[in-house]
């Protein structure tokens, strides 16, 4: 979808879209939130980089299959994502200065989340679903609330998470995890990419895909390469 198509707004697209259907998103500003109906969507940022590609508002997913990857959301009234049924697959995305959750999940969505930069939020991840969420090689940092990861579920128990690198550490010491400042260029001006001193580099889970430079995948959505 892009502003100057015929497919000019996100929720357009998700309201014509047919079930397992990709959507393309182009460079720039996109604004507006969209829900995607229960239907299984796969929605991808026609981009390099995650912050090439941005939607200013929340998504919304109430069921299906999903994917979302390579993109930016920011919603300054509210959540950046909110999944509360079906599975839903995030990855190399920037949800970053939302009021409120990163990404919020309950009732029971199941979530796998990989290569994300959570920054700035109210929480990042917050967890009420019965559902499987797992999420690695990912950043959580600069969060406004107390905790960067916060889970009521007491069925399946909080969210595994390796490999990532967790501002509030709480009870998420687990396998592979730090609690480091990581070092993005300058976050300030809204640029996650790492620093080349950042403890995040190489430091992702040692056996997903390796990055583009033949090395141990980094963490976060901007990988330095």
């Amino acid at each position: 979808t892009s502003i100057s198509m015929p497919f000019n707004s996100l929720q357009w697209t998700m309201d014509h879209v047919l079930e397992g259907d990709s959507i393309i998103v182009h460079p720039g500003e996109h604004t507006g939130s969209a829900d995607n109906w229960g239907k299984s969507v796969h929605i991808r940022g026609n981009s390099f980089a995650a912050d090439e590609v941005s939607v200013l508002g929340e998504l919304e997913f109430t069921g299906g299959s999903n994917s979302v990857n390579m993109l930016r959301v920011r919603n300054a009234s509210g959540d950046g994502f909110n999944v509360s049924a079906g599975s839903i697959n995030i990855s190399y995305v920037l949800v970053d200065n939302s009021s409120g959750k990163g990404i919020a999940l309950s009732n029971t969505a199941d979530a796998t989340i990989a290569s994300v930069t959570l920054y700035g939020n109210g929480y990042g991840l917050y967890d009420n679903s019965s559902g499987s969420i797992t999420m690695a090689s990912s950043i959580i940092w600069g969060e406004v609330g107390p905790l960067s990861i916060y889970s009521t579920d007491s069925l399946t128990g909080p969210p595994i998470v390796t490999y990532s690198d967790v501002l509030h550490w709480n009870t998420y010491s687990g396998t592979g995890n730090i609690n480091s400042d990581p070092l993005f260029v300058a976050a300030a001006n809204n640029n996650f990419e790492l620093d080349l001193l950042s403890p995040c580099i190489d430091s992702g889970d040692p056996s997903a895909v390796y990055d583009t430079d033949s090395t141990v995948a980094d963490m976060g959505a901007f990988p330095r390469l």
